[in-house]
């Protein structure tokens, strides 16, 4: 194990957040530009290449790589959070939007979040790898994108605005 002073995890957990908080708001803005849906497949691809990485940095006990890995991480996270939104908007009718995204955000954060710490230490202590909770969260990402793909449209309706089904034109007409 490493032996870290036990301030130095908190303040790279921390580091790795305000990475995410700071550059959600821009990939959002570039999400709005583009299409959202191909950006967040795009960041389900990026997790999957960087989490190895990002473990492989993390553990490696080195300030300067494990700042690298926080940087790397806030920026795939925020390319996947930045459409996030959106994304959960077009999935629902509007009648009953709020409660479906909420449901949707709680059920997967209590999943996939509320799992993850002893998801991480049941691989990490079963396979005696430090990497192996890296390799579960390339797949889930890899999972996500298939499912992306394959269940969602390849294009959001607010970027095809010759569509009938573009609300704006629907109001204005």
């Amino acid at each position: 194990m490493l032996n870290y002073p036990h301030t130095m995890p908190l303040f790279f957990a921390i580091l790795g957040e305000t990475f995410v908080a700071l550059f959600t708001p821009l990939m959002a803005y570039t999400a709005d530009r583009a299409d959202p849906y191909r950006q967040y497949r795009f960041g389900l691809i990026l997790v999957a290449i960087f989490s190895p990485c990002i473990f492989l940095m993390a553990a490696s006990g080195h300030y300067g790589w494990i700042g690298l890995s926080m940087l790397i991480y806030g920026i795939t996270h925020a390319i996947i959070c930045g459409p996030m939104i959106k994304i959960l908007y077009d999935q629902f009718p509007p009648f009953l939007r709020y409660t479906g995204i909420s449901f949707a955000w709680s059920v997967s954060a209590a999943i996939f979040a509320g799992t993850a710490p002893l998801m991480a230490q049941f691989l990490t202590f079963e396979l005696e790898w430090l990497l192996a909770p890296s390799f579960y969260v390339s797949f889930i990402a890899i999972f996500t994108h298939i499912i992306c793909k394959y269940c969602f449209p390849s294009q959001t309706v607010a970027i095809n605005k010759n569509s009938s089904s573009f609300l704006l034109t629907k109001l204005t007409d």
